[in-house]
């Protein structure tokens, strides 16, 4: 009785070290997953802002280009 619990104590010991290993190596992916979320947002916002600003040249530069035409 005594072998049949230790085994049984020892299984359970076993399982849940396996079970917190996984629960760290999902936890690390999920923590990886939303650090890319971020980054990836970072990104979308940074080429937002990138082309607000490109279209203000454009626009300015066409202004340009408008103005020399009548000046010529």
């Amino acid at each position: 009785n005594f072998n049949y619990n230790f085994g049984n104590l020892n299984y359970n010991f076993r399982n849940f070290i396996y079970n917190l290993r996984n629960f760290n190596y999902n936890f690390g992916n999920l923590t990886y997953n939303f650090r890319n979320f971020i980054y990836n947002l970072r990104n979308c916002i940074y080429n937002f802002l990138n082309f607000n600003y490109n279209f203000g040249n454009l626009n300015y530069n066409f202004r340009n280009f408008i103005y020399n035409l009548r000046n010529s």
